[in-house]
């Protein structure tokens, strides 16, 4: 009686670790209803879709501000990027100085790659709250710009961990497998991560996004004339 007591006992708390595991591998995103109900979100509409693995969405047109990724420079210029943001969304770099602007939810990282997936070119941006939206602030700082993103078709899987695991990347993987087994073929040339939650904040929400080829080709041609090109064999 013993012996079989200690091998369930033993049997669980393996099952236990496993689980545990399992949910370090594979954490589950907090959900994006919470995250909206609490701090305002972009505007979208989930579109029905017949497949699994993923959630097509159309975003709305809206007006985002937007800078670039030195991914010459520490931590791949991330940090830099997101305070020349925030000065922005906190009035300081605009021409109502000190007039906060806020921002909507989530940051998204744009990263242009060639077919081989080297990284051409890497941007920052935010969307503004509909309060600035008829009438948003100019940026008085070069590197930061205002722009008009025109309403976008995306396909989308989210993932509950840490930006800096391996498993975070492979979800453009698995993404792409998702969206081959309904015949979707993404935009090649444009990838976007979107941060939900702040960085290690409890639990989290990034999503892995591509978009639909009309509107990775109209996004590519209209938002970067005006940045040069950079090359670097590097996965965002």
């Amino acid at each position: 009686k013993t012996s079989k007591t200690s091998n369930k006992s033993a049997l669980n708390a393996n099952y236990r670790l496993d689980e545990q595991d399992q949910i370090r591998r594979h954490p589950i995103p907090k959900p994006i209803e919470e995250i909206c109900s609490a701090y305002p979100c972009i505007n979208y509409t989930k579109e029905e879709s017949s497949g699994c693995g993923f959630e097509k969405r159309t975003i709305a047109g809206a007006y985002w501000t937007t800078t670039h990724i030195d991914l010459n420079a520490p931590i791949n210029g991330y940090r830099d990027a997101y305070y020349r943001l925030h000065d922005y969304r906190s009035g300081q770099n605009t021409d109502r100085r000190g007039e906060p602007v806020g921002m909507k939810i989530p940051v998204i990282k744009k990263w242009w790659v060639d077919d081989d997936l080297n990284i051409l070119n890497a941007t920052m941006s935010f969307a503004l709250p509909d309060a600035f939206q008829k009438d948003p602030p100019a940026s008085t700082c070069n590197q930061v710009r205002v722009e008009k993103w025109d309403e976008l078709v995306t396909y989308s899987r989210a993932y509950g961990g840490s930006r800096y695991d391996p498993e975070h990347l492979q979800q453009f993987d698995l993404l792409r497998t998702a969206l081959k087994k309904e015949k979707i073929t993404p935009y090649r040339n444009l990838m976007m991560t979107a941060g939900f939650t702040g960085h290690g904040a409890g639990r989290q929400r990034r999503e892995l996004i591509l978009l639909d080829n009309d509107s990775g080709e109209k996004h590519t041609l209209t938002q970067e004339k005006s940045i040069p090109l950079l090359r670097r064999k590097a996965y965002p």
